[in-house]
């Protein structure tokens, strides 16, 4: 019984505790509750007062700030004094591929376009030295940043002055530059051929080159040469003297070079019969009208000539249209090799958005017409350098077209014309 009367002791002392323990518990907990109560009524009290007063005093919000513009400091003392003051005749041609009265002309032609009203910051970079931005992006493809740091401005003011004087020059120079042959000066051009191949007729020379790209996300491999590298197709046609008078550019490096062609604005006027004047000549019993020097991946056209393929025996007069043929498109080729030894930027790996690099190459083909007409020199160095480039050319397989039963009397004929001794200059 002892033991029943202390086990039932132990557990009412327990019972006690236990509730002594909760009622401490609630007191706690109401405690606090009553505290944060009390420190939110008092908060939004204060927070009416400070109201009440603000409203009793008239005070207002304060207006908010606007914005400052802020823009870092940078050196133009190597623009304004080593490049504008101390560039000699040779520094120009080294580091902007042209001479100094060229490029002022330039300027002279875009400003009414690129020159801006000053802003309420800053003045806005001026024309000399935008072009100057742009054209040595075009020497060099040095990086954005890079070209900013030299010439003291943010690489976004580089990017954009690329973009802006590429856009200028295609649509201020281009018709200056880049135009349409005139009857006179397809007249000029049949001339000049003639006294380097000897072949009559013929107008212009035809080429392709592949400018190496970084691979854009969309249809990324379209853009994949047979060569293993990204790469844009850029079409052009010469004169007798290496200048350009069409380009067609963007298509995708996988583009074989006929189907560039096809693809492009002089395919359509070639079609359509407005390509050239309407101008012929009789030789050895055919009409012959003008026509473009192409190499063996080109369509045998009335207004395209093409080499005789080698995989068959050939006769000596064809052997010797073969080469007549070579030194007329030996000029485009010659003028892409300039064209790309002046600007760096189509050797390299271009990191221009496309739509960019399309007014670029043009621009580029544009400056080459002008630096050619101006007389400024091309260094030999220049083009061994496009030499030691690490995207070799992709090779363009010769294919069969079917040719047209009117363009082969056409070769035929030339090849009579050469096999009489009639062809002046360009002799082999």
């Amino acid at each position: 019984m002892e033991d029943v009367a202390e086990l039932l002791a132990v557990l009412f002392i327990c019972i006690i505790l236990h509730v002594m323990q909760y009622k401490s518990q609630s007191l706690d907990a109401a405690k606090q509750m009553r505290s944060k109560r009390s420190h939110r009524f008092f908060t939004e009290l204060n927070a009416r007062r400070r109201a009440r007063r603000k409203m009793l005093l008239g005070i207002l919000p304060k207006p908010r700030r606007s914005p400052v513009v802020w823009a870092r400091e940078r050196s133009t003392e190597w623009w304004q004094e080593t490049v504008l003051g101390r560039f000699t005749e040779i520094d120009w041609l080294e580091n902007f591929r042209m001479k100094k009265s060229t490029f002022f002309y330039i300027v002279s032609e875009l400003q009414p376009l690129l020159e801006h009203q000053k802003t309420k910051f800053r003045d806005p970079v001026s024309v000399e030295k935008r072009v100057a931005i742009a054209l040595w992006r075009f020497a060099t493809n040095l990086e954005y940043r890079s070209i900013g740091q030299r010439f003291g401005v943010s690489r976004t003011t580089v990017y954009r002055c690329v973009r802006d004087v590429c856009l200028a020059i295609t649509r201020v120079l281009k018709p200056k530059f880049l135009s349409h042959p005139t009857e006179a000066d397809f007249k000029r051009a049949s001339e000049g051929f003639r006294e380097i191949c000897g072949l009559p007729m013929c107008a212009g020379a035809v080429d392709c080159t592949h400018i190496p790209i970084i691979g854009p996300e969309e249809n990324h491999a379209d853009y994949y040469n047979a060569q293993g590298w990204h790469s844009v197709v850029l079409q052009g046609i010469v004169d007798h003297r290496g200048r350009f008078w069409d380009v067609s550019v963007g298509h995708p490096g996988n583009t074989h070079d006929s189907h560039a062609l096809r693809m492009s604005s002089m395919w359509q006027k070639a079609s359509s019969g407005t390509l050239f004047p309407r101008h012929s000549e009789e030789l050895c019993g055919c009409t012959l009208s003008y026509m473009i020097a192409g190499d063996s991946g080109y369509p045998l056209k009335p207004w395209l000539m093409r080499p005789y393929s080698d995989r068959e025996e050939l006769t000596a007069p064809q052997r010797d249209f073969n080469a007549r043929l070579g030194r007329a498109h030996a000029v485009a080729e010659g003028a892409f090799g300039r064209l790309k030894g002046r600007w760096r930027c189509l050797l390299k790996r271009n990191d221009c958005q496309l739509h960019i690099l399309s007014s670029l190459l043009r621009a580029c083909c544009i400056l080459h017409n002008i630096c050619e007409a101006s007389e400024d020199c091309f260094f030999q160095d220049w083009l061994e350098s496009d030499k030691a480039e690490d995207f070799p050319q992709p090779v363009c397989q010769a294919q069969d077209w079917g040719e047209e039963e009117e363009s082969e009397p056409i070769r035929t004929a030339l090849c009579q014309y050469i096999s009489l001794g009639l062809g002046e200059g360009g002799g082999v």
